[in-house]
């Protein structure tokens, strides 16, 4: 068997084919910002807070994936021993996707949350499991750091532990949220044509931002003990971020499609951050109805009226208490 090193194209050729589609998709991320930006007047602080940290994070992020592909590409061309060594943004941009995967993994746990009528036990696991991932993606960088060559990284225990219970924890969690958001969504159906149509909108959507977050992932752990002699799984874990920001973005500007197909929008046009109820009736002689109840603040409405909204399901976060009651006509 040959014991040569690996040719410039076998070691870097797949990781910039990656960054390729990863400048695609921070394209499609900053699309994403400006349009949630035309549309984001009446969401909370807190949630275009989010968006704008995520947005910056990643301009960042792909700034720091230009810097390698330039050493690669240009200062280290013709010397290919220069190629086995880390450049110095590689660990920043692990960490720095780690952020952003949090950011976005932390949004779809409040969803859960807020669709199971403040389930501390199920909301307590899946944050559990984002939070032991975060010490793995974080030593993953630091390694890369300290270690300085791909060969060293490649070869100890403690980076093939790191890559793999981080990235595994990783995939493990997005089934987790998808499984669950798609269980309540199900549960929310209510026979009415309209509102079921936005209800499997919204479940197909999950499936697809979690199946796709979830597959690379997995091919990051795959490649990185299959191929150790390629730099692809390197442009995986980079190119993550991108799509976890996209799934993000992609949601938040999800709504105003929905709204747009809801024969009854009203309630779809409040802000997120109102606290609203969901509740269905049953009277004899009259068919299904959801009504939503929004409590005015106090605050600005000393009488504490009650407003109410015929609806279908918020593409945002409900708070269902599921109560199912019959009433006399």
């Amino acid at each position: 068997m040959s014991t040569s090193p690996p040719g410039d194209g076998q070691l870097v050729g797949g990781y910039f084919v990656i960054v390729y589609l990863s400048l695609i998709l921070y394209g499609i991320v900053v699309a994403q910002t400006y349009a949630y930006a035309l549309h984001a007047k009446d969401d909370p602080t807190s949630l275009k807070i989010t968006a704008g940290i995520i947005a910056l994070c990643e301009t960042i992020h792909i700034g720091l994936m230009m810097h390698s592909t330039y050493l690669y590409s240009v200062l280290d061309f013709g010397h290919p021993q220069l190629l086995g060594l880390i450049p110095w943004s590689a660990g920043p941009s692990v960490m720095l996707g780690m952020v952003i995967t949090g950011c976005v993994q932390t949004y779809y746990i409040r969803r859960i949350y807020v669709m199971s009528e403040k389930n501390w036990w199920l909301t307590g696991l899946v944050s559990i499991m984002l939070f032991a991932r975060a010490p793995f993606s974080f030593a993953a960088g630091g390694l890369m750091l300290s270690l300085g060559t791909w060969s060293a990284f490649r070869i100890q225990i403690g980076p093939l532990i790191a890559v793999c219970l981080g990235l595994g924890l990783s995939a493990a969690v997005d089934v987790t949220i998808t499984s669950i958001l798609i269980f309540y969504l199900y549960k929310a159906r209510t026979g009415f044509k309209s509102t079921d149509r936005v209800i499997h909108t919204l479940m197909a959507y999950t499936i697809n931002s979690g199946f796709i977050t979830m597959i690379c992932s997995t091919l990051s752990v795959v490649t990185f003990v299959v191929l150790p002699s390629s730099l692809v799984f390197a442009g995986l874990v980079q190119m993550s971020s991108k799509l976890y920001a996209n799934s993000f973005l992609g949601t938040l500007n999800a709504r105003q499609r929905l709204r747009k197909r809801s024969n009854n929008p009203s309630i779809l046009n409040r802000p997120v951050s109102d606290s609203v109820t969901l509740s269905t009736r049953f009277s004899i002689g009259t068919k299904p109805q959801i009504e939503v109840y929004q409590i005015t603040s106090a605050l600005h409405n000393p009488a504490s009226s009650r407003e109410l909204y015929s609806t279908g399901v918020d593409t945002e976060d409900i708070e269902m208490n599921g109560s199912f009651s019959k009433g006399a006509s």
